[in-house]
């Protein structure tokens, strides 16, 4: 069954640690399974052979319209403060719906995590003089830093990394999502012109 093209597909690109990983696809691929199912969202894994350039992270992509994709961004939000209550370096056992029955029972814990962005949409993501990407912190109560333009020579991406509690977390990369959604719809209006 195919949607609506009036649905607009989005997609977002999250890195894990290879332990975060595991515990995201669980036993027998049940957690992101469930994950899928519950969010309405496709997600893909990388192998452990196959990490982020110049990391050790494995990279996770979610498609799929905005809502699912903000739920499914929450959800595994939650579990990162999950491993980090539980401090198990193995990673944690979870599962999304009881997670998503339960949201914000974790909101004040003290997450980190990394997401990357198009190099392209850096500069506009970050505004003249650090406006959007001051905004989007103050909004979110995150601390936000991105990567360098130098560093996205080869992967064509910016890394950006999100400090703070679960609940500001969540929201920031949210208002992110926001924000590349709108310079993704805008950005062939402003091609046309040039």
């Amino acid at each position: 069954m195919s949607q609506p093209s009036s649905i607009k597909i989005i997609s977002i690109k999250l890195l894990l640690s290879n332990n975060l990983a595991g515990s995201l696809i669980g036993i027998g691929g049940k957690t992101i399974k469930e994950l899928m199912e519950t969010t309405g969202t496709k997600v893909h894994i990388s192998s452990n052979s196959d990490p982020y350039p110049g990391t050790s992270d494995r990279v996770v992509v979610i498609n799929g319209d905005f809502n699912s994709v903000n739920l499914a961004q929450s959800l595994i939000w939650e579990m990162v403060a999950l491993a980090a209550c539980t401090q198990n370096p193995r990673g944690v056992e979870w599962s999304p719906k009881d997670l998503h029955d339960n949201m914000g029972q974790n909101d004040s814990v003290e997450v980190s995590g990394k997401l990357t962005i198009p190099a392209a949409a850096g500069g506009l993501l970050i505004g003249k003089g650090g406006a959007n990407i001051q905004s989007i912190a103050e909004q979110s109560g995150a601390t936000v830093s991105m990567s360098g333009k130098e560093e996205a020579i080869f992967t064509h991406e910016r890394v950006m990394t999100l400090s703070g509690t679960l609940a500001s977390c969540v929201e920031c990369t949210k208002l992110i999502l926001q924000k590349l959604s709108l310079i993704h719809i805008s950005e062939p209006t402003r091609q046309a012109e040039i």
